[in-house]
């Protein structure tokens, strides 16, 4: 067996209602759950190696950009826009729920 994949060990009593003479199922690591060769089992792309690695790292650092960028002045105003229509309690959004209105109180 691979030495790089972990396989607890552990069992299973089960106490009570035996008959006498009856085996109790003792559940553990069973070879039929490992099947094929351990190369089967690893998943992934091969190992790479560091020189492999510090060269993706690297090119993938010359692709970043640090600069900022000007802000969509068309999406700032439409923000603008439907954060006046919202209600405010304290600077704060609250939600938009309608409340009840009786039909007498309309009248007076």
């Amino acid at each position: 067996m691979d030495s790089r994949i972990f396989v607890p060990k552990f069992s299973v009593r089960i106490e009570g209602g035996q008959r006498p003479g009856e085996r109790r199922p003792v559940v553990g690591p069973s070879s039929h759950l490992l099947v094929g060769p351990p190369g089967v089992l690893l998943a992934g792309p091969p190992a790479a190696s560091r020189e492999e690695r510090v060269g993706r790292w690297k090119s993938k650092r010359k692709t970043r950009s640090f600069s900022t960028k000007q802000p969509d002045p068309t999406l700032s105003n439409t923000r603008r826009a439907s954060a006046a229509k919202r209600q405010r309690v304290k600077g704060r959004f609250i939600s938009d729920t309608n409340t009840f209105v009786s039909i007498t109180a309309l009248q007076r």
